[in-house]
C-alpha cells in the first residue's frame, strides 16, 4: 500500500494493510467509521479534499508517512522502502493515531483513534472471556497458524481456539534463550490436547529483513522463529500467523506495585481510577516488538494477526472492576484457562533480583509432535 501527491485515487477509496474483521473497506468512509473498525490493519481513507490515515491502538500495523507542506508532496504506506523509492523518508506513525490532511491547506492534525471507556464495573470476566473466543474467530482459518508457547497470552488463545473445538492450529519453537527457558511440560501437555508442530530453533540469517527498517525486536529470537515458520508455513499453504503479544497491558511487569521489569509504568498496581494511568500510549516495548515482527512478516509476504491486543477484548478488560485487576498477575488469563482446565503454570515469580524464570529448556529433543 503505498498513496503519494502522484498517484492519489480520483474517486474516495479506503486503502487496508492488513485485516478488518467486523466490516469492509467500502464501509469505511469517515472518522467515526475508523474508531468502530476491529481488526489488524492501517488505514489511509483518500477523500476529495482530504487523506485520513490511521493506525490500529496497538499498531499492530506499521504506517509509515512524510508530508512536505511547502512542496506539497506527500507519502503514506506500510512499506518503508516504498517510500524511500518515492522520494520520501519514512517517519513511524504513532500507535492510536487518526492523522487528517487538508489537501488544499496541506496542514494537518492528529487525533486518537480508539477512545476508551475506563469504567471499572464489570465484577465478572464474563465479557472478556466472550471477547477473546471472538477474537480468535475473527483471526483464525485454514491458513492461519497461532505461535504456542507455555506462556499465558498465547495459552489463552490456545485455549479459545480448543474451546471452539479446532485441532492442530499451532506452530512451537524450541528456544535458544536460557535466561528465559521453555516449560516443556506445559508446551507438551497443550499439545497432546489439541496437537501442532514443534520445531527446533536453528538460528537464521536475518540480515536482508534487518535492511528493511531498522527496528530493534528484527533482530531477536521471536523474528528468528517467525521467520522459519514462515519458510515451512508458506510450502505447506499457510500465509498467516497469529500472535498472542500484549500481557504486558494487562500486567505491566508488575503485581501489587512490584515491578519485575524495568520496563514496568507502574508495578502493575492498577487504581480506582484508570484516568491515573490511561489512556497508555507508554507500551514502548511492546509496540516496538509488535513493529519488529511485522517487518518479518513483510519480507515473507505474510500476515501476523495479534489476538491478545483486540480491541474488543482490551475494552472488556478495562471495565472490570479493580478488585479482579489486583486479584492476581494476568488474573483473566489465569481464570479463563482455569475454568476450561486448560494447562498452564507460573512462567515467572518475583524474587529479590527481579524474576526466576522456571522450566526445562533442554529436554525435548523430538523436531516435531503430533
Amino acid at each position: 500500500m503505498l498513496v503519494t501527491d502522484k498517484n492519489y485515487p480520483e474517486k474516495q477509496v479506503c486503502l487496508v494493510y492488513g485485516e478488518v474483521y467486523n466490516c469492509t473497506p467500502e464501509n469505511i468512509n469517515d472518522v467515526e467509521d475508523i474508531r468502530n473498525i476491529n481488526g489488524d490493519h492501517c488505514i489511509v481513507l483518500c477523500k476529495d479534499d482530504k487523506l485520513v490515515a490511521a493506525t490500529h491502538p496497538f499498531r499492530s500495523k506499521p504506517l509509515f508517512y512524510n508530508i512536505d507542506s511547502d512542496a506539497r508532496t506527500f507519502a503514506f504506506g506500510n512499506d518503508p522502502r516504498e517510500l524511500k523509492w518515492a522520494g520520501a523518508y519514512p517517519y513511524p506513525l504513532e500507535e492510536n493515531t487518526i492523522l487528517t490532511l487538508d489537501l488544499k491547506t496541506y496542514k494537518f492534525d492528529k487525533q486518537d483513534n480508539k477512545i476508551w471507556n475506563l469504567e471499572q464495573k464489570d465484577r465478572t470476566h464474563n465479557r472478556v472471556f466472550d471477547a477473546i473466543e471472538q477474537s480468535v474467530r475473527y483471526r483464525y482459518s485454514d491458513t492461519t497458524k497461532l505461535m504456542l508457547s507455555d506462556g499465558y497470552d498465547s495459552g489463552a488463545t490456545a485455549c479459545a481456539l480448543w474451546k471452539q473445538g479446532y485441532k492442530n492450529f499451532s506452530i512451537s519453537f524450541q528456544t535458544h534463550n536460557k535466561d528465559v527457558p521453555l516449560d516443556i511440560d506445559i508446551l507438551k501437555q497443550r499439545l497432546l490436547l489439541h496437537s501442532g508442530i514443534f520445531m527446533t530453533n536453528k538460528y537464521d540469517d536475518m540480515s536482508e529483513i534487518y535492511k528493511i527498517y531498522k527496528q530493534k525486536y528484527v533482530y531477536d529470537e521471536l523474528s528468528e522463529c517467525l521467520n522459519l515458520a514462515f519458510k515451512y508455513l508458506q510450502k505447506r499453504n499457510i500465509d498467516s500467523i497469529i500472535l498472542a503479544h500484549g500481557d504486558a497491558y494487562y500486567a505491566d511487569y508488575g503485581y501489587k506495585g512490584r515491578q519485575f521489569k524495568s520496563n514496568s509504568f507502574f508495578g502493575g498496581l492498577f487504581p480506582k481510577d484508570l484516568n491515573l494511568i490511561y489512556p497508555r500510549k507508554e507500551m514502548h516495548h511492546t509496540v516496538d516488538m509488535i513493529t519488529g515482527v511485522e517487518m518479518v512478516s513483510l519480507y515473507n509476504k505474510s500476515t501476523i494477526k495479534q489476538s491478545i491486543l483486540d480491541p474488543e477484548l482490551v475494552q472488556a478488560w478495562l471495565n472490570t472492576s479493580v478488585e479482579l485487576k489486583n486479584k492476581r498477575e494476568r488474573n483473566w488469563m489465569w481464570e479463563y484457562m482455569t475454568e476450561n482446565n486448560y494447562p498452564f503454570a507460573d512462567s515467572m515469580k518475583p524474587t529479590d533480583n527481579g524474576i526466576e524464570y522456571v522450566g526445562d529448556w533442554d529436554s525435548w529433543e523430538t523436531d516435531y509432535y503430533y
